[in-house]
């Protein structure tokens, strides 16, 4: 398959999924976790430009989904605190806390990555703000399109029973 067609189907995914978190009845909580990544994104790549290694964006991935998960859980309201809730943030924090370690773990100490070391050497002086919107922007609209999943999952009110332990899990 070509890079083009690739690329399309990637151009149309991603649109078809923007639509489906445009027109959900969680739009203001979607709008303001979009704001609360992209702070937290902006902040990651501050620190990439004083260490000159965009690398570290994927070292973030994790943690970024720990940031969102609990920030959607507070802005539902007290009334979300329940303990199936708190289950599933706490699983969530456990998985993007040990990938953020296992990443961090392998990566620290060595070079920037092969992708992010050519497309410096492509922008050049530039490189800074082609970063911010190749590199992190990119990542960051990925994040949030994948932790939308969370606030319908954070909306249910059933208590943590054996089939939802087995659907969470499978």
């Amino acid at each position: 398959m070509s890079n083009k067609v690739i690329r399309l189907s990637l151009i149309i995914f991603m649109s078809l999924i923007t639509y489906f978190l445009l027109v959900t009845p969680f739009v203001s909580t979607l709008m303001y976790g979009l704001t609360v990544i992209t702070a937290s994104i902006t902040v990651v790549w501050l620190i990439s430009l004083l260490v000159k290694d965009s690398s570290i964006v994927d070292i973030f991935w994790g943690t970024g989904f720990v940031i969102v998960v609990w920030f959607y859980l507070f802005s539902l309201g007290e009334v979300y605190f329940t303990g199936r809730n708190l289950f599933f943030v706490s699983l969530v924090s456990l998985w993007g806390l040990r990938l953020t370690a296992h990443i961090g773990y392998r990566n620290i100490g060595k070079p920037e990555d092969y992708r992010y070391q050519e497309w410096r050497a492509e922008a050049g002086k530039h490189y800074w703000w082609v970063s911010y919107l190749r590199v992190f922007l990119l990542q960051g609209i990925i994040l949030w399109m994948l932790s939308a999943l969370f606030i319908p999952i954070l909306k249910v009110e059933d208590a943590v029973n054996v089939f939802s332990i087995v659907w969470f899990c499978s």
